[in-house]
Protein backbone atom coordinates (compact mmCIF):
# COMPACT_ATOMS: atom_id res chain seq x y z
CA UNK A 1 0.00 0.00 0.00
CA UNK A 2 1.20 3.61 -0.78
CA UNK A 3 0.28 6.71 0.64
CA UNK A 4 -1.61 8.74 -1.58
CA UNK A 5 -1.32 5.76 -4.61
CA UNK A 6 1.47 7.50 -6.69
CA UNK A 7 -0.04 10.92 -7.16
CA UNK A 8 2.01 13.91 -7.93
CA UNK A 9 2.33 14.92 -4.25
CA UNK A 10 5.46 13.91 -3.50
CA UNK A 11 7.06 13.49 -7.46
CA UNK A 12 6.60 16.76 -8.47
CA UNK A 13 7.41 20.71 -7.46
CA UNK A 14 10.28 22.81 -7.21
CA UNK A 15 11.77 21.33 -3.39
CA UNK A 16 11.33 24.69 -2.37
CA UNK A 17 10.13 26.40 0.45
CA UNK A 18 6.86 28.48 0.69
CA UNK A 19 6.22 30.54 4.16
CA UNK A 20 2.25 31.77 4.54
CA UNK A 21 1.69 34.32 7.22
CA UNK A 22 -1.44 34.36 8.49
CA UNK A 23 -3.11 36.14 11.92
CA UNK A 24 -2.15 33.86 14.82
CA UNK A 25 -0.60 30.74 12.43
CA UNK A 26 2.76 29.46 11.53
CA UNK A 27 2.62 27.93 7.98
CA UNK A 28 5.06 26.73 6.21
CA UNK A 29 5.01 24.31 3.21
CA UNK A 30 8.24 22.61 2.10
CA UNK A 31 8.02 20.58 -1.20
CA UNK A 32 9.72 17.44 -1.48
CA UNK A 33 10.53 17.14 2.44
CA UNK A 34 10.72 13.77 2.45
CA UNK A 35 10.51 11.60 -0.91
CA UNK A 36 7.74 9.54 -1.82
CA UNK A 37 9.37 6.71 -1.31
CA UNK A 38 10.75 6.99 2.02
CA UNK A 39 7.36 8.34 3.22
CA UNK A 40 5.84 5.08 1.96
CA UNK A 41 8.00 3.54 4.03
CA UNK A 42 7.06 5.33 7.09
CA UNK A 43 3.53 5.48 6.20
CA UNK A 44 3.80 1.52 6.00
CA UNK A 45 5.52 1.07 8.82
CA UNK A 46 3.34 3.32 11.22
CA UNK A 47 0.00 1.74 9.88
CA UNK A 48 0.87 -1.62 10.01
CA UNK A 49 3.66 -1.53 13.76
CA UNK A 50 1.72 1.21 16.17
CA UNK A 51 -0.84 0.29 18.75
CA UNK A 52 -3.82 2.07 17.75
CA UNK A 53 -6.51 2.37 19.86
CA UNK A 54 -10.07 4.04 20.22
CA UNK A 55 -10.94 6.53 22.97
CA UNK A 56 -14.02 8.48 24.34
CA UNK A 57 -14.27 12.04 24.49
CA UNK A 58 -17.14 14.71 25.36
CA UNK A 59 -18.87 16.20 23.11
CA UNK A 60 -21.90 18.53 24.20
CA UNK A 61 -23.81 16.59 26.70
CA UNK A 62 -22.37 13.02 25.96
CA UNK A 63 -19.28 10.37 25.95
CA UNK A 64 -18.85 9.59 22.19
CA UNK A 65 -16.48 7.19 20.69
CA UNK A 66 -14.20 9.11 18.60
CA UNK A 67 -14.36 8.71 15.02
CA UNK A 68 -10.79 7.80 14.61
CA UNK A 69 -7.87 5.80 16.12
CA UNK A 70 -4.85 7.37 18.16
CA UNK A 71 -1.83 6.37 19.45
CA UNK A 72 0.63 9.08 21.97
CA UNK A 73 4.32 8.88 21.97
CA UNK A 74 6.86 10.61 23.74
CA UNK A 75 8.71 11.34 27.25
CA UNK A 76 7.07 10.14 29.64
CA UNK A 77 8.66 12.76 32.11
CA UNK A 78 7.38 15.43 29.54
CA UNK A 79 4.00 14.18 27.55
CA UNK A 80 2.37 12.01 30.54
CA UNK A 81 2.74 8.44 31.22
CA UNK A 82 0.10 6.90 28.98
CA UNK A 83 2.18 7.81 26.23
CA UNK A 84 4.04 5.03 24.41
CA UNK A 85 8.16 5.74 23.80
CA UNK A 86 9.29 6.57 20.77
CA UNK A 87 10.20 4.34 17.92
CA UNK A 88 13.11 4.65 15.59
CA UNK A 89 10.96 5.77 12.68
CA UNK A 90 9.11 8.76 14.77
CA UNK A 91 12.92 9.57 16.33
CA UNK A 92 13.92 9.96 12.79
CA UNK A 93 11.07 12.11 11.88
CA UNK A 94 11.51 13.96 14.61
CA UNK A 95 15.11 15.08 14.00
CA UNK A 96 14.16 15.91 10.47
CA UNK A 97 11.45 18.12 11.65
CA UNK A 98 13.19 19.71 14.12
CA UNK A 99 16.43 20.39 11.97
CA UNK A 100 13.80 22.26 9.54
CA UNK A 101 12.17 23.96 12.39
CA UNK A 102 14.66 24.77 15.03
CA UNK A 103 12.37 23.59 16.83
CA UNK A 104 11.92 20.71 19.51
CA UNK A 105 9.02 18.41 20.03
CA UNK A 106 8.79 16.06 23.42
CA UNK A 107 5.42 14.44 21.87
CA UNK A 108 3.74 13.33 18.82
CA UNK A 109 -0.29 12.31 18.23
CA UNK A 110 -0.75 9.72 15.12
CA UNK A 111 -3.86 9.69 13.89
CA UNK A 112 -5.56 6.36 11.87
CA UNK A 113 -8.69 8.10 9.59
CA UNK A 114 -9.83 4.25 8.64
CA UNK A 115 -11.78 5.00 5.85
CA UNK A 116 -14.68 7.39 4.66
CA UNK A 117 -16.72 7.09 7.90
CA UNK A 118 -13.67 8.70 10.10
CA UNK A 119 -13.27 12.00 10.66
CA UNK A 120 -12.51 15.31 12.28
CA UNK A 121 -15.38 18.40 11.71
CA UNK A 122 -14.77 21.93 11.74
CA UNK A 123 -13.99 22.49 15.53
CA UNK A 124 -12.16 24.66 17.78
CA UNK A 125 -10.59 22.99 20.79
CA UNK A 126 -11.19 24.40 24.09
Amino acid sequence: MTLFNDTDLFTSGTEGKKTYDYPDLGLMKLDAFIPKIEADKYYNTLLHNTPWHEYQMPMYDKIVTAPRMIAWYGEQEEAGESSLPWTPELLELRSKVEKETGLEFNAVLLNLYRNGSDSVAWHSDK
